[in-house]
């Protein structure tokens, strides 16, 4: 976890994970970033949303992320700098999966801020396995974002496959790559390496 930054010209910054304090936050953080606009934004399933259905998705979903804060030292002030959602079938059948999707601030991509969030999310969800009955994280992202896949491999998450028209919004229609990471190596169906 990046806890510490220095930039030329800047004091030393400090970042904090934690949970989504309010809706006003994440709001704020979809707006600046125009996530309903961003095809290569990890959180896909936005990208449909015009304000007031992403604002409706998010009052949802607000109990389930967890964000990344850059800590102004002379203010204390926090902003978030990448947002992340866990996502849970409604279905019980398909329970022992969980949905994961992020995004990150553009200025501060590039710095381990994606990698420090994702693995932080992962370890919350890695303890709560055994309680919970989560057995696998899934992530889809579209094949041109490159960053996200690369971030994903090298996370330990497996190539599972393609879904064929999954996504749509601008006019367009979107593949997605699904990547999959199980919590723990006994969680894994037998024949699969």
């Amino acid at each position: 976890m990046p806890d510490q930054h220095d930039e030329p010209g800047r004091k030393t910054r400090q970042y904090a994970y934690g949970p989504v304090r309010s809706l006003k936050e994440i709001i704020a953080f979809a707006n600046e970033l125009s996530l309903s606009n961003d095809p290569n934004s990890q959180f896909v399933r936005y990208c449909h949303a015009d304000r007031d259905e992403l604002e409706a998705f998010l009052k949802d979903e607000f109990n389930s992320m967890s964000a990344l804060y850059d800590i102004d030292q002379t203010t204390g002030k926090r902003k978030i700098i990448a947002l992340c959602s866990i996502s849970r079938p409604r279905d019980p059948r398909l329970g022992h999966a969980i949905e994961i999707t992020f995004a990150v601030h553009p200025s501060y991509r590039g710095r381990g801020v994606g990698s420090s969030l994702v693995k932080k999310q992962i370890e919350v969800l890695g303890n709560a396995q055994p309680t919970l009955g989560i057995a696998r994280v899934d992530a889809y992202v579209i094949p041109e974002n490159k960053v996200t896949r690369s971030l994903l491999s090298r996370l330990g998450f497996e190539l599972e496959g393609v879904e064929h028209d999954k996504l749509r919004f601008g006019g367009k229609s979107y593949d997605v790559i699904k990547y999959i990471k199980y919590l723990a190596e006994s969680e894994k169906p037998q024949g699969k390496a």
